[in-house]
C-alpha cells in the first residue's frame, strides 16, 4: 500500500501487507506487514517529515475499505528508536 502527499507530490510512506486468512492455526483474518525468515523486520517505510500522515491516511485507509481485516498484525516493531517516539 502506497501513501503519497498532495502538496507537493510525493511518496510518504510504502506500508507492505498482505491478507492472512489463518493464523496460529486459527481462521483469524488479519492483514499482516510483509515480514519472512529473510526479512523478518518488515517495518513500514515513511517519511519522517510526515510520518503522522502516512500512518493516519495508511489506518483510515484500512478501516475505511470493507474488503480488508481490521485487525493489524505489524511483527517485530521496535518499542524505542525515531519512528516510535514520535
Amino acid at each position: 500500500m502506497l501513501v503519497r502527499a498532495i502538496e507537493p507530490r510525493r511518496l510518504i510512506g510504502v506500508f507492505p501487507c498482505r491478507i492472512e486468512m489463518r493464523r496460529y492455526g486459527v481462521r483469524l483474518p488479519l492483514l499482516a506487514g510483509w515480514a519472512h525468515p529473510f526479512g523478518p523486520l518488515g517495518t513500514p517505510l515513511v517519511d519522517q517529515e510526515a510520518l503522522q500522515a502516512a500512518v493516519a491516511a495508511f489506518l483510515d485507509h484500512v478501516a475505511d475499505d470493507e474488503s480488508l481485516p481490521k485487525l493489524l498484525l505489524l511483527p517485530y516493531q521496535v518499542e524505542d528508536g525515531p519512528s516510535p517516539r514520535r
